[in-house]
């Protein structure tokens, strides 16, 4: 794990934000500000900085004691590595896999195996489809794709489980219980007959 995990500025914790040279954003142009006006050298801002290059930050990385390679550059707000290749900004696992592996095949992203965001290492990442990366996480879609029973305790099973389609919310692999879907049918059946019976009864 990446040892420096607060701002060098104000020891904040740096996760869910974006991370420039070890600090946060304030800290950062503060310091920047610092040297402009003279209050410090520039020996002070460079000093103990990570390397600039994707190859020094790629080497510094590699460095680590740990079986993770967590990049020691530019974080994004979710925690992953960024970096510039040929002058636009890519993840650096992406940039280290095809640097160090080879091209990621059309249609894969990269799963973290490890579950660690920033690290690198190539050995910690899978070409998988979007859908199967998505699977694997810990966001809304995966732990809907883990449960066995709908709200209502129906077990979804291939016979009671309705695919709703691609113009659905969520996706075409959304899924539904026909058990309730049934039951939710007859509930607004019945309330449009009611409605029916009250305007015959007020005309």
């Amino acid at each position: 794990m990446n040892e420096s995990k607060t701002c060098r500025g104000c020891s904040k914790p740096l996760s869910g934000i974006r991370v420039r040279r070890g600090r946060c954003r304030r800290c950062y142009y503060q310091l920047l500000k610092d040297h402009k006006e003279g209050r410090i050298g520039l020996s002070e801002i460079e000093g103990n900085w990570p390397p600039r290059t994707f190859t020094g930050n790629l080497q510094a990385s590699r460095a680590s004691a740990n079986e993770c390679w967590e990049w020691t550059g530019e974080l994004s707000e979710k925690g992953y590595g960024r970096t510039q290749r040929k002058g636009r900004y890519t993840g650096a696992h992406r940039a280290v896999y095809e640097h160090l592996v080879g091209p990621i095949p059309e249609g894969l992203v990269l799963d973290h195996l490890c579950r660690n965001p920033p690290c690198v290492n190539p050995a910690h990442l899978e070409p998988v489809t979007n859908r199967d990366n998505i699977l694997r996480g810990i966001g809304v879609g995966a732990i809907n794709a883990q449960k066995t029973h709908c709200i209502r305790g129906h077990e979804f099973t291939p016979e009671n489980t309705l695919r709703l389609g691609p113009n659905w919310p969520g996706g075409p692999d959304r899924r539904a219980c026909r058990t309730c879907r049934r039951a939710k049918n007859r509930e607004a059946m019945r309330a449009w007959r009611a409605r029916s019976r009250q305007k015959e009864t007020a005309s």
